[in-house]
């Protein structure tokens, strides 16, 4: 017989910007990861008898986190949308790094590493004596998921690149340019 084994659960997260951002432990009230999602048209030829689904690439990648609290330094990362790998206003790609540790016997770190720029900004509802949560959203160019220290997921979506657990999940589109 197995002997059962509990689920692991996120135990404590933290957010961290890059730039001049430190982490948000303790006003980070959620976050939302990008959904990995196939984008898929359906197939159906004279032979067939119910279509197939065909693959055509990702859905787009969009991540959200909620604060307690305003900051200044995201807010004017809204809508520097990305040209030529650099936000509109020049800068680098903002990395927005979510940290996390599961529960288990041996502790265990899931990370996820982001880059994009703000494209959603809500300021949510205010009352008087009561918190505010400030929802913020992301759109995402690069995305990698690393567990202990691998990464399990390594998508770029400017240099078409999506590996999982190190196998290439896409042509080299380097072959389209020699």
């Amino acid at each position: 017989m197995i002997p059962f084994t509990p689920p692991k659960q996120i135990k404590n997260f933290n957010l961290f910007i890059s730039g001049k951002l430190g982490g948000f432990a303790g006003k980070v009230v959620e976050f939302e990861p990008p959904k990995l999602k196939i984008k898929t048209e359906e197939y159906l030829s004279s032979v067939q008898d119910t279509p197939i689904l065909l693959e055509n690439g990702l859905e787009p990648l969009t991540a959200s986190f909620t604060l307690a609290e305003v900051v200044d330094d995201i807010i004017t990362l809204f809508g520097q949308g990305v040209i030529e790998g650099a936000l509109k206003n020049g800068t680098v790609i903002p990395e927005f790094v979510v940290k996390g540790l599961m529960e288990s016997a041996i502790p265990e770190r899931l990370d996820l590493v982001m880059r994009g720029y703000v494209t959603e900004l809500d300021l949510g509802t205010w009352k008087a004596g009561e918190r505010a949560n400030f929802k913020f959203s992301i759109a995402v160019y690069q995305y990698i998921i690393r567990k202990n220290g691998q990464d399990i997921v390594d998508i770029d979506v400017l240099t078409g690149k999506r590996k999982i657990e190190g196998v290439t999940g896409l042509l080299d589109l380097a072959l389209l340019f020699t």
